[in-house]
């Protein structure tokens, strides 16, 4: 048994990784916070591994990423999108989700390359909405239940057009130092039983979120993966590269695997 606490997030794009866990470890081993949350905790010790956002294991030394896993898009991703009242152009300030700090980097890199413009980004939450912002990033069921609006900005399909590889928005980052075996094999075994498992998750999250259980099963298996492969860890070196030419991440941040 692992001697330590996991932090999970509360998305539905999580879940598959995340599926039996809180069956497989003992009360109170299990915290659900969103990822930016889960970052400070992983930093401070307050949990052993976490599912964070790929952001978080640039900007934060020692923190490793369990190799093969991940939540990633090849394309839209639905989930991930800014949302625009009147227009793009003249949209001055873009209020961030404070929950994921991929997204929002993603967001800034987004703005500056592919729209053409540098905005002021304020942090902004739906729980307590900024009325003077002229878009707003949402991430996750916030995003995916989200009213349509007449501009609406996919952040996964402008990362893929940007620069033709996946993006990688979260990971299971690990702090500890030492024998992760143990660990590392039971984040696999919840990923490979989420995925035997999604169409039950899919009926469950719709049950959840009021949506068509067609619309979350196309979400779990066609809008995101799982698999942390090749292209995925090619896109994340891409994403750390920009991130240091925006002066996102120091110069010297990297990426590190757990061994």
């Amino acid at each position: 048994m692992i001697d330590g606490k996991l932090g999970l997030v509360p998305y539905t794009n999580a879940k598959p990784l995340q599926f039996g866990l809180r069956g497989a470890l003992p009360d109170g081993a299990v915290i659900e916070a969103p990822p930016s949350e889960l970052a400070e905790m992983l930093s401070s010790g307050r949990v052993i591994a976490a599912m964070v956002s790929s952001f978080a294991c640039f900007e934060r030394e020692r923190l490793r990423i369990v190799p093969g896993i991940c939540v990633a898009s090849d394309g839209p991703v639905q989930s991930v999108k800014v949302f625009f009242p009147h227009s793009i152009s003249d949209a001055n300030r873009i209020g961030l989700h404070t929950a994921s700090l991929s997204s929002a980097a993603l967001a800034r890199i987004v703005f500056r390359e592919r729209i053409g413009i540098d905005p002021e980004f304020v942090p902004w939450s739906p729980d307590d909405p900024d009325t003077d912002v002229d878009g707003y990033l949402l991430i996750g069921d916030a995003a995916m239940t989200h009213p349509p609006m007449p501009i609406m900005l996919d952040l996964g399909e402008e990362w893929r057009t940007l620069t033709g590889l996946p993006f990688v928005y979260a990971v299971w980052g690990v702090s500890a130092a030492g024998d992760t075996q143990e660990l590392c094999e039971l984040l696999r075994e919840a990923r490979r039983r989420g995925v035997e498992n999604i169409e039950a998750i899919a009926q469950s999250e719709s049950e959840r979120l009021h949506l068509d259980p067609d619309l979350c099963l196309s979400y779990l298996t066609e809008a995101i993966h799982y698999d942390l492969g090749e292209r995925e860890e090619e896109g994340l070196r891409a994403f750390l590269g920009k991130c240091r030419q925006h002066g996102l991440v120091p110069e010297d941040a990297k990426i590190e695997f757990v061994s």
